[in-house]
């Protein structure tokens, strides 16, 4: 892999995405073929690929003698008078994971002072990475080549664009979504019938 093009980066960022890349390996060969499901306390589901990937985060991460503060172990409230802290998620979409869509991620952010100042996202079947580091900006990793990314220019709320997962709308929110699809769907028929309108008008002139 080639360098992330930020010239002032900090060691702890190689290190993450050294821990998301040997994540998402090992993640992909559980995913290739049967391993074992389990489920948590709050009834959400686990894999053996999210223990096996959390095993390897904070293997690596440790290495740098910060808390660590991670989806799959229990909670070290001693991390709340640390000035440095890893937050992870070893398997962000375990339920996609399960259902073989290929949408799940690994998710690493360090945090200091309670502001985070780096963060990287790896997807392990895309083969792609996001990464960004406080005040050097986001890039992209695909194709073994970096991209800098940047977030969209629109202001408006009804022009931009919702992402959610499927796995934890309300049924309430599901219904507001539908709503909300099936009046632009009517917005763009009537502008359709509208401009075909036009058209027959000029034909007819």
């Amino acid at each position: 892999m080639n360098n992330i093009p930020i010239p002032d980066k900090i060691p702890e960022l190689d290190i993450a995405i050294k821990a998301a890349q040997e994540a998402s390996n090992v993640i992909l060969e559980i995913y290739q073929k049967d391993y074992n499901t389990f489920t948590k306390p709050d009834n959400s589901p686990v894999t053996d690929a999210d223990l096996k990937s959390n095993k390897i985060i904070n293997k690596i991460l440790s290495s740098t003698k910060y808390s660590i503060l991670s989806e799959e172990d229990i909670d070290d409230q001693s991390r709340l008078s640390k000035d440095m802290i890893w937050i992870v998620d070893p398997l962000d979409g375990t339920s996609d994971f399960i259902d073989k869509t290929g949408e799940f991620t690994v998710m690493i952010a360090l945090i200091q002072n309670k502001k985070p100042i780096l963060g990287v996202i790896a997807w392990p079947t895309e083969k792609i990475l996001f990464v960004a580091q406080k005040n050097c900006g986001a890039f992209r990793y695909s194709n073994d080549k970096w991209d800098k990314i940047s977030v969209t220019k629109i202001d408006e709320l009804p022009k931009c664009r919702t992402v959610g997962s499927r796995h934890h709308l309300s049924e309430k929110e599901k219904e507001q979504l539908l709503t909300s699809i099936d009046d632009v769907v009517v917005d763009l028929q009537k502008k359709s019938d509208t401009i075909s309108d036009d058209i027959q008008t000029a034909k007819e002139n």
